[in-house]
């Protein structure tokens, strides 16, 4: 075969392969009627490409060249159709001009492929030079030509006049085709069919890329866009959240300090002798007042780590005396409901970089939480330094009713009440561990937990270790906390 046989067939086969992959991606990524209507487009499209293949290589396997090359016609036309239709719909042009186009292209293209399926577009079919086949124009066909040509050019004058982007962005494709059937109609004496058919490739491309974008990328960029501005709402959502219950609370604050202080002078019988029943009522006032104020506090707390406005007073820190100060400081509790509390802290432990209250915080926390679920048995905290990790390890472990393992990852949310826990979850309000958590890793630490359900629990927390364990001129008194213990 010659170049220009050659050059014809690459055309053919570009075409197909291109229109067999937009159909593919379109019904693939585009699940609106509008992506399945231009995989049919592209479907006609590859049918062509393949049927003029066929017409262009006809000889080299003996076959008759005019039912392939009117059946390219045909399938040309009807592609030239369908995809005329369907840039009127995807540019949104009005359905009253949309109806007329389609009362006038139908009928139209049936027409031009009945003449092409009688043999009245094409004479003179016969076998050039080097196994490629020509063939002329009939009067027919020129007409049809012109026909298309101008049946193009209105389409392009329609979605131009219409203006919005989408419509503009369809006039080019739509343009190169008409200039596609023009080329055509003058490369025929030279036999490069394969002018026509580049055109339509790049059209075709041209087309499912406008697709693609206003398809599939717009939307998503527009969700993108919309997620971004619900986003910021949410933040500032929280923020004001935020900022409410650390008002909310510093103003309830207020007053319950006064009410706790004035119960306590009463009790203590700074305004005169009371009555046991009185009294009990008394203590009863006191007793809650100080576990609402634990839980405003908690709220406050809660608050001003998620709005970044709780600051840490950093500083060098012995573990041992202040595990030893939390557990007497809960062994009370654990007395009341009958739990050994035990007690283990490794020896020679190194000082941590922490707010010292925060971190008599989180154990309390963590104490607090293993004596409320824990009915029998022990609690045992310990102290240890991993030196893989460089940290200080703590841990809290109870032989309570464990964790449910449905509710294991919400463990650490807030309001959560129990802890996911089979406990009476109305032991807390499930801000201990949560704040907790926080706090830790607020402090550059961790937290996790181990539990096996109807067993018990051990919740651990880690910090940075300092890696000056020796006494300086810096902190010899936690070296020497450490040693006296």
């Amino acid at each position: 075969m010659g170049p220009i046989a050659l050059l014809n067939i690459v055309a053919d086969v570009t075409l197909l392969l291109s229109a067999l992959a937009l159909a593919t991606i379109m019904l693939w990524q585009d699940r609106h009627p509008r992506g399945r209507a231009f995989a049919v487009c592209m479907v006609v499209f590859a049918f062509y490409a393949a049927t003029d293949l066929l017409w262009q290589v006809a000889w080299p396997f003996d076959l008759a060249p005019r039912p392939f090359l009117e059946s390219a016609t045909a399938l040309y036309t009807v592609g030239i159709t369908l995809l005329s239709l369907f840039a009127l719909a995807f540019g949104r042009l009005p359905v009253p001009v949309r109806r007329l186009a389609v009362a006038f292209s139908i009928p139209l293209a049936c027409v031009f492929v009945a003449l092409s399926a009688t043999g009245q577009m094409y004479t003179d079919i016969r076998l050039i030079g080097r196994g490629a086949y020509g063939h002329e124009m009939t009067p027919a066909g020129l007409v049809g030509v012109l026909t298309a040509v101008a049946y193009l050019g209105a389409i392009v004058v329609l979605l131009w006049r219409h203006g919005t982007t989408r419509s503009r962005a369809l006039v080019q494709p739509i343009g190169l085709l008409a200039a596609g059937v023009v080329l055509h109609s003058l490369a025929v004496p030279l036999r490069i069919y394969a002018v026509n058919i580049s055109a339509v490739t790049v059209a075709i491309i041209m087309m499912g890329r406008t697709l693609v974008r206003y398809e599939v990328f717009k939307p998503l960029a527009d969700l993108n866009a919309a997620l971004i501005v619900k986003n910021t709402e949410l933040q500032e959502a929280a923020r004001l959240k935020s900022q409410f219950l650390a008002n909310m609370t510093h103003e309830l604050r207020t007053p319950l300090n006064s009410i706790i202080g004035y119960t306590e002078m009463i009790i203590a019988g700074t305004y005169g002798g009371l009555n046991e029943r009185q009294l009990d009522r008394l203590r009863r006032i006191n007793r809650n007042g100080i576990h609402l104020l634990s839980l405003i506090n908690d709220v406050l707390d809660l608050s001003k780590i998620e709005a970044g406005r709780l600051e840490l007073a950093r500083a060098r820190v012995a573990i041992s005396p202040l595990v030893e100060t939390i557990c007497v400081e809960m062994a009370p509790r654990a007395i009341a409901k009958e739990l050994e509390l035990i007690i283990e802290i490794a020896p020679d432990l190194p000082p941590v970089w922490v707010d010292e209250m925060r971190i008599h915080q989180i154990l309390e926390k963590l104490l607090e939480n293993a004596v409320a679920f824990t009915d029998h048995g022990s609690i045992t905290v310990r102290a240890g330094y991993d030196a893989a990790q460089n940290e200080v390890v703590l841990s809290v472990a109870d032989t309570g009713c464990g964790v449910e393992p449905a509710q294991r990852a919400l463990v650490f949310d807030a309001f959560l009440p129990g802890s996911g826990r089979r406990a009476d979850p109305r032991k807390g309000p499930g801000l201990g561990l949560a704040i907790a958590y926080r706090l830790a890793v607020l402090h550059g630490g961790r937290m996790w937990f181990d539990t096996v359900l109807g067993e018990g629990s051990t919740f651990y927390v880690a910090f940075p270790a300092l890696q000056d364990k020796t006494a300086t001129a810096e902190h010899p008194r936690v070296v020497q906390q450490e040693r006296d213990l």
